[in-house]
């Protein structure tokens, strides 16, 4: 009987690159992370940005339809018909947009907005902030149509 050959020896293991280049491979994925980083926080303050000048556009003059309240917190007196002018507030806006303006107001984020205008609330200070973004914007108008072109 033949004796089957001996199998090939084993490729030896790659030689380990020297400590510089993985020191520098590792500085360049560090610079590479802390751009992409940097990037990426840049695109997250412009991304807010655009929202709160949109927000404060779309809101403009919401404070003028506040209504006073007359009677101590109750559900009667929490519901948002009772805290805003909502009719006087959409005939207030654009005729050609009034169908975002309805959708917008029949939303939980938009009644917990005009609760916490409305009340004292530990938001107080975001919401002086939001007031002062509004008046910024009081003189332009808002346009509603989007660009979807990515």
């Amino acid at each position: 009987m033949h004796s089957a050959p001996p199998p090939p020896p084993l490729p030896s293991p790659p030689l380990r690159p020297s400590t510089s280049t993985e020191e520098a491979t590792l500085e360049f994925l560090l610079t590479d992370y802390d751009q992409i980083y940097r990037r990426q926080k840049q695109l997250e303050l412009e991304i807010q940005e655009a929202f709160l000048r949109f927000m404060s556009g779309v809101l403009r003059g919401y404070r003028g339809f506040l209504l006073p309240i007359t009677q101590a917190p109750s559900d009667t007196t929490t519901d948002c018909s009772s805290l805003f002018n909502l009719q006087g507030f959409l005939k207030s806006r654009d005729r050609t947009q009034q169908k975002f303006y309805i959708q917008m107001t029949r939303t939980q984020m938009f009644t917990q907005f005009i609760e916490e205008c409305s009340f004292v609330s530990d938001r107080h200070v975001c919401l002086e902030f939001f007031d002062e973004c509004v008046q910024k914007v009081r003189g332009g108008g808002v346009t509603l149509t989007l660009n979807f072109n990515i």
